[in-house]
């Protein structure tokens, strides 16, 4: 791996942040990290961390992976070799940028710490997106050590990030992990469904979760509800005891015209479950109360969210018309906040012992009546924080929460170093 010599002698370190992000919010993302560099330079009181210079860069995932793919053979799996060359080349650029000398730069104190961000359309590029975190994690394992002079790490950890990519990581937490509850859910497959009609099919699953009149089906590797869709029991697009169309409900046939073409399509896949599905009851708490996450920061609950669809819709995604909403904790009791860290705790202990979890989203539902939550989905890769729903009329407050999250690496550094 090339080496990039440095005269410079005073002891200060460099760490870079490279945000991983997509091209669609590349300048989002940009302009939400601009002022961080600066403020976190000049305001940081401890004396260990005042030697500590912070730069972001922020890139795109995809270009990265397609520059590597250019010095890579078609049969040859990316190497870590030209990984690292596109970091040291933006390393160089953003030098020359700031008028810096790049040899100047004490190499033999550069961390590289690699933040996973805003890469939202991973989902579309999957295969690639695959290729590219095995990449990362093969590069973090090689330039981790003491001996190397550039330190590289990846947050979350890139085999915590492949095992929640896929929406299976639910069984195996119904199927092991103890006192840790999902919503009841099925995976769908082909040869399940496909000498099934409509109605057979629908009625199959509503009859295994104990005669609900609708189920959710969502693709196993999705993100932003993409075609996750309601049908009912019954042909009829009216709800239960009203004679009012719910829009949601209509188009039975062709949501599962979809579903079958997906499904028949999944054994052609690299990875099957981008054309499997995941089917579960629907749940009326989520139109009548919403979702909930734990947001956590640095392994520490950092604040809470309600979510709720508008009226007539059942997605909680703000660009479905869904509002996202500060929950101050007050309005959670002890038990519940702890059924919370429970299961975060149990996260960290299965999947992600050795390394920091930087943020962590629990999309949960809540039992008000028993105080039991119920796991929508885990998000260990690329959430949205919602630091801006903390207080919304004053912006610094996001800003403070971004450098939080970004003092837990430098702490975390700091500490690995010594």
């Amino acid at each position: 791996m090339a080496s990039h010599e440095s005269s410079l002698s005073i002891d200060r370190e460099v760490q870079y942040f490279f945000i991983a992000s997509c091209e669609e919010y590349l300048e989002i993302t940009l302009r939400r990290h601009e002022p961080l560099s600066k403020f976190a330079n000049n305001h940081q009181q401890d004396e260990t961390m005042k030697r500590i210079e912070r730069r972001f860069v922020v890139f795109d995932w995809l270009e990265s992976f397609k520059e590597m793919k250019k010095q890579t053979s078609p049969s040859e799996l990316l190497s870590c070799e030209g990984l690292y060359e596109y970091l040291m080349n933006k390393i160089t650029s953003d030098t020359k940028k700031e008028s810096d000398d790049f040899s100047a730069l004490d190499s033999r104190k550069m961390t590289i710490n690699i933040v996973i961000r805003t890469t939202w359309n991973y989902v579309d590029y999957y295969d690639e997106f695959m290729e590219w975190l095995r990449t990362l994690e093969q590069l973090q394992k090689e330039c981790q050590g003491l001996d190397h002079r550039v330190m590289i790490r990846v947050f979350n950890d890139p085999s915590l990030m492949i095992w929640n990519s896929s929406k299976r990581y639910l069984f195996e937490i119904q199927d092991e992990w103890n006192e840790c509850e999902i919503v009841p859910s099925q995976i769908v497959d082909f040869d399940t469904v496909k000498h099934l009609n409509d109605d057979e099919l629908v009625r199959k699953y509503c009859f295994m979760f104990k005669s609900c009149d609708k189920l959710v089906f969502k693709p196993l590797i999705s993100a932003g509800s993409f075609n996750t869709f309601v049908i009912g029991n019954s042909r009829e697009s009216t709800d239960e005891g009203s004679c009012q169309s719910i829009e949601y409900l209509t188009n039975r046939a062709e949501k599962l015209k979809i579903i079958r073409q997906d499904l028949s399509e999944s054994n052609q896949c690299k990875y099957k479950d981008r054309k499997l599905y995941i089917v579960q009851p629907f749940l009326d708490c989520i139109v009548n109360d919403g979702e909930y996450s734990f947001i956590y920061v640095n392994e520490k609950l950092s604040h809470m969210l309600q979510k709720r669809p508008k009226d007539g819709d059942f997605r909680v995604q703000g660009e479905f018309g869904g509002s996202n909403t500060y929950a101050d904790l007050s309005r959670f009791n002890e038990t519940i906040i702890a059924n919370g860290q429970r299961l975060f705790e149990k996260i960290k202990k299965e999947k992600s012992p050795n390394h920091l979890i930087l943020y962590c989203r629990l999309d949960v539902v809540i039992d008000w009546q028993t105080n039991n939550i119920r796991i929508c989905e885990l998000e260990l890769l690329e959430p949205h924080l919602y630091f801006e729903t903390i207080d919304p009329n004053d912006p610094a407050v996001a800003i403070d929460k971004e450098n939080e999250l970004y003092d837990a690496i430098v702490n975390q550094n700091t500490t690995f170093n010594h």
